[in-house]
């Protein structure tokens, strides 16, 4: 079960499913992705990309091995809007302040 006081949140990929969960590790692996400061994200046009590099980031902590290929070989035009909500709602409780 996915702890949402921690802002984690389930997501199904293929036939594993995964807890989201975005902790330092991830954020930091985020920001090299993308260029930018945390506290800028939320200024980006989010891409297909970033919603890739989200994903993967968000379930390093589970896998450190994956790629982001892998992962974006589960999401497709049917399932990339629960996605997209399930890393909002985790993303969520990350509290950034200028």
């Amino acid at each position: 079960m996915a702890n949402k006081q921690r802002g984690e949140s389930k997501v199904t990929l293929g036939d594993k499913e995964y807890s989201l969960r975005y902790d330092l590790n991830a954020l930091v692996e985020l920001e090299d992705r993308m260029g930018v400061p945390l506290s800028e994200m939320g200024e980006m046009k989010i891409t297909i990309r970033t919603v890739r590099s989200m994903l993967w980031a968000g379930v390093l902590h589970e896998n450190p091995d994956v790629t982001e290929e892998e992962l974006g070989k589960y999401v497709d035009m049917e399932n990339l809007e629960d996605i997209q909500g399930a890393i909002s709602e985790a993303f969520s409780k990350v509290n950034v302040k200028n």
